[in-house]
């Protein structure tokens, strides 16, 4: 199983640093997880992917913004591990 993880900074102004991000897609079941760093959520997106998403970013911020994902055991356990606090710089 590989994990493909990506981070970027959204710009939005939740924080002085902005809106870190962090998302993860599992090559093994095609499911995408991601952590708001900054707002303390994460969650699962509902929809899985067989192939790597053409923007990580563009699917887990539509789905994030559209309420498109739940919270979940995985979701969290992610946020603990390979989704824990990175330097996004975008």
């Amino acid at each position: 199983m590989t994990k493909h993880t990506e981070s970027w900074n959204t710009g939005r102004l939740y924080t002085k640093a902005g809106q870190i991000i962090i998302a993860s897609w599992d090559d093994e079941d095609g499911e995408v997880t991601f952590n708001d760093i900054s707002r303390m959520i994460d969650g699962q997106l509902r929809t899985a992917y067989a192939s790597p998403p053409r923007s990580l970013q563009s699917v887990v911020m539509n789905a994030y913004d559209h309420n498109l994902y739940d919270g979940n055991r995985r979701s969290w356990q992610d946020a603990q591990g390979c989704n824990a606090r990175p330097e996004a710089q975008s």
